[in-house]
C-alpha cells in the first residue's frame, strides 16, 4: 500500500512540475543536439526522426518571440525583422505530442542595418555620420584603395573623427581612396551590424617615401674586422640623390654574417671576428628613417623589385618593421689587401713632351691610365722650372684590394691618394695615385756636378762616387754610354771626350 501510494505521490510531482517549467525543460538533459547552417537568407538543419514541428524561440533587445514550422527551415527576414540588432535563436523539434525529442545549440543572427548621413569635409579633417540605431560596441572606420584596405575604431556614441590626421599616422601613400563606417559589435567575433556607403577622396600625403637606395661601403679585406669599417666608409644614396639622403635617413647598421660551415645558412659576426681568404661573407646594410618617412609599399610588396644596389650590384629593399625600417644584402668574398706597390716612370725634362707610360715593379696592381698635368691641365711639353704632378690610376689584380694602408711610390717617392674612381666607392676598384715633380733644365750628357758644363771636376766626381766617396751625382747625365748605369766606362769616355777623340757622350 505505501508503495502503491510512493508511486502515485512520483507522479503527481512529475506533472506538477511539468505545468511550472519551460517547454521541454524535463527532457533537455536527454534531448540530442543538432546544428543548423545559414544560407541565402535561410537557416536549415537535418529533419528529426519523429518530429511533428519545429518550435523556435528568439530574442533581441528590439525584438523576442517564437513560432513553429513544419519544415527544417525557415527565412530568416520572415521572423527577425529589425536590421542591426543581434537575434539569438534556438530550435526544439517536437513529437506528436508536443514533447521536446531535440533541441539545437543556441545560435546568433544579424541584418546589417544602413549608416546614413555621411559627410566628408573637402580637406579631411571632418568625416561625420548620423548615430546608429541598433547594437554596437564602437565605430570602425574603413579606408580602402588600390589592393588593400585598413582603418581605425571610434569610441561608440562618438560620430565625427578627424580622417587627415588618421591617413598621415598610418602612413597613406597619395592617391585615390574611398572610406565608410561600420557600427561594429564583438560577440564571439567581429560583427558589422552598420555599414554605410563609400565615399571616394583624393589624398596628398605629406610623408616622405623611398623608392631607392644606393650604398657603397669599402669592404674589408683578409685580416680586416667588421669593427674596421667606419662611417667614412660607407656612403648612402636614397632615390638617386634627388633629395637631401639626412632628411629620410635616421640611422643606419652593417650586419656582417659569415657562411656557416656546417649549413647553407649565415651567422653574425662579432665586432673582432677577422674575415677569412676564400670565405663566402654578407652584409646586411639596415635603414632606419626619421618620421614622416616610409619605405614605398609598392617596393616593399613587390618582391621582384632590384632597383636598388650595393656597391653597383642589384639589390632588393625588404621590409623589416612597418615600413620604417628595411635592409639590403649583398654577398662577397674579402679580397687580400695590397702592402706597397713601386712603379718607375719618366720624370719631366725641359722641352721633352710627356712619357705617359709607367712600370710596376713590385705589388699586386697594374697601371690604367697615366697623366701629367699643370695646374689641373694636362702638360703638352715640360717647360724648365715649373711643376708638374703625375696622375697615375692604379687597379689591383684579381683576388687583391687597395686600402687606406696600402703605399705607393713612384721612383722611389711616396704618392698620395688623389680620388677613389668611382667616387665614394671605396678601395674596391681602381685608386689614382698623385705625385708632384719638379722639371728640370735640359740634359748635359757628362755634367756630373750639374754646373752646366763638362770638364775634369765631372771625372773626379764621378770617380770619386765609383771609389764610395758620400758625394753627389747627376746620375742621368753621369750615365754617358746610354747602359741605365753609371761605372768606369762613363769615366773613360769622358776623358776620351775631353781630350778631343771622335765619341758621343750619350
Amino acid at each position: 500500500m505505501k508503495r502503491l501510494i510512493s508511486t502515485v505521490t512520483a507522479f503527481m510531482m512529475i506533472f506538477t512540475l511539468a505545468l511550472i517549467l519551460p517547454e521541454g525543460a524535463l527532457r533537455a538533459g536527454a534531448a540530442n543536439k543538432f546544428s543548423g547552417s545559414f544560407y541565402m537568407g535561410y537557416y536549415d538543419w537535418d529533419e528529426v526522426s519523429g518530429a511533428k514541428d519545429y518550435r523556435v524561440t528568439f530574442e533581441s533587445t528590439k525584438q523576442s518571440g517564437s513560432f513553429t514550422t513544419t519544415k527544417p527551415e525557415f527565412k530568416l527576414a520572415d521572423y527577425f525583422t529589425y536590421k542591426g540588432y543581434l537575434y539569438s535563436f534556438k530550435i526544439y523539434a517536437r513529437n506528436s505530442s508536443g514533447s521536446t525529442i531535440a533541441e539545437s545549440y543556441l545560435d546568433y543572427w544579424s541584418d546589417t542595418a544602413e549608416i546614413t548621413g555621411v559627410k566628408l569635409s573637402a580637406d579631411l579633417t571632418k568625416l561625420e555620420w548620423d548615430a546608429f540605431e541598433g547594437d554596437y560596441e564602437e565605430y570602425s572606420i574603413n579606408i580602402f584603395y588600390p589592393g588593400g584596405a585598413g582603418g581605425f575604431d571610434v569610441e561608440k556614441g562618438v560620430t565625427s573623427a578627424n580622417l587627415l590626421e588618421k591617413m598621415a599616422d598610418q602612413n597613406r601613400p597619395t592617391g585615390t581612396y574611398s572610406v565608410n563606417i561600420a557600427a561594429t559589435l564583438r560577440e564571439g567575433y567581429t560583427r558589422r551590424m552598420g555599414w554605410s556607403e563609400e565615399i571616394s577622396f583624393e589624398y596628398e600625403s605629406q610623408n616622405k617615401y623611398v623608392s631607392k637606395t644606393s650604398v657603397t661601403v669599402d669592404l674589408p679585406a683578409v685580416g680586416q674586422t667588421p669593427a674596421d669599417i667606419t662611417d667614412k666608409n660607407v656612403n648612402i644614396v636614397i632615390n638617386d640623390g634627388k633629395e637631401y639622403t639626412s632628411d629620410y635617413l635616421r640611422m643606419y647598421v652593417l650586419e656582417w654574417k659569415r657562411k656557416d660551415s656546417g649549413s647553407t645558412g649565415f651567422v653574425t659576426m662579432k665586432d673582432n671576428e677577422v674575415f677569412e681568404k676564400d670565405t663566402e661573407y654578407r652584409l646586411w646594410v639596415i635603414i632606419y628613417l626619421n618620421n614622416g618617412c616610409y619605405m614605398d609599399r609598392d617596393i616593399a610588396y613587390d618582391k621582384g623589385d632590384y632597383s636598388s644596389s650595393v656597391n653597383g650590384t642589384d639589390a632588393r629593399m625588404i621590409n623589416m618593421s612597418a615600413l620604417k625600417q628595411y635592409y639590403l644584402e649583398y654577398t662577397f668574398t674579402p679580397k687580400s689587401a695590397i702592402d706597397r706597390v713601386d712603379l718607375t716612370l719618366t720624370e719631366p725634362k725641359a722641352g721633352e713632351k710627356p712619357d705617359n707610360t709607367a712600370a710596376v715593379t713590385k705589388g699586386e696592381a697594374k697601371v690604367t691610365l697615366v697623366q701629367w698635368t699643370e695646374n689641373n691641365a694636362l702638360a703638352d711639353t715640360f717647360e724648365e722650372g715649373k711643376t708638374y704632378n703625375a696622375r697615375l690610376v692604379l687597379s689591383p689584380l684579381e683576388g687583391y684590394t687597395f686600402t687606406e694602408d696600402t703605399k705607393v711610390y713612384f721612383n722611389g717617392k711616396q704618392a698620395d691618394v688623389w680620388a677613389l674612381m668611382p667616387i665614394f666607392g671605396g678601395y674596391k676598384g681602381n685608386v689614382i695615385y698623385t705625385l708632384d715633380f719638379d722639371c728640370k733644365g735640359a740634359r748635359i750628357p757628362g755634367d756630373a756636378t750639374d754646373d752646366g758644363k763638362v770638364n775634369i771636376a765631372d771625372v773626379i766626381r764621378i770617380q770619386q762616387k765609383l771609389a764610395g766617396w758620400k758625394v753627389k751625382i747627376n746620375e742621368q747625365n753621369s750615365d754617358v754610354t746610354g747602359d741605365g748605369k753609371v761605372n768606369i766606362a762613363d769615366v773613360i769616355r769622358i776623358q776620351q771626350k775631353l781630350a778631343g777623340w771622335k765619341v758621343t757622350l750619350k
